[in-house]
């Protein structure tokens, strides 16, 4: 069984969650405080900066900037954050559950495949404040 970190908590109060492929070191960064910083997807990261780039684009097109250089510079604040979002895993090889709600925190420990992460949900986890079966969060996380 892997440690579970004292501020994960397998309990969300909806089903909003989901299931990250991540390495197996793994460890969701946390702020001064100890509490874990929410971090969206890294899918959502790559189609944010992607939007972003357009949009830069079209500001050049418009006339609005001359070069997207120029573009870049100037509206860098609107650029997505990177460490705001979850990194590109070279060849994920683990899984841990995520709610969903705040940008994502994690609500399970790391483990090596869907039915050990199952196990330990219906286990240790609630949906709505109810215990869940191994069915319920298989439904919950797309894993039927």
């Amino acid at each position: 069984m892997p440690h579970v970190s004292p501020q994960i908590e397998p309990t969300t109060s909806s089903p909003a969650c989901e299931l990250r492929r991540v390495s197996e070191s793994w460890q969701h960064p946390t702020d001064a405080a100890g509490s874990l910083q929410p971090l969206w997807p890294h899918w959502m990261f790559e189609e944010d900066d992607y939007d972003h780039y357009v949009r830069l684009d079209l500001r050049v097109l418009s006339g609005q900037y001359l070069t997207l250089e120029e573009a870049s510079k100037a509206c860098a604040h609107e650029a997505p954050e990177p460490d705001r979002y979850m990194p590109a895993f070279e060849a994920p090889t683990h899984v841990q559950a995520y709610e969903n709600e705040t940008g994502g925190t994690p609500i399970s420990p790391v483990f090596r495949t869907d039915e050990e992460l199952v196990d330990y949900l219906a286990e240790h986890g609630t949906l709505n404040g109810q215990p869940a079966s191994p069915d319920e969060w298989r439904a919950v996380l797309d894993l039927t």
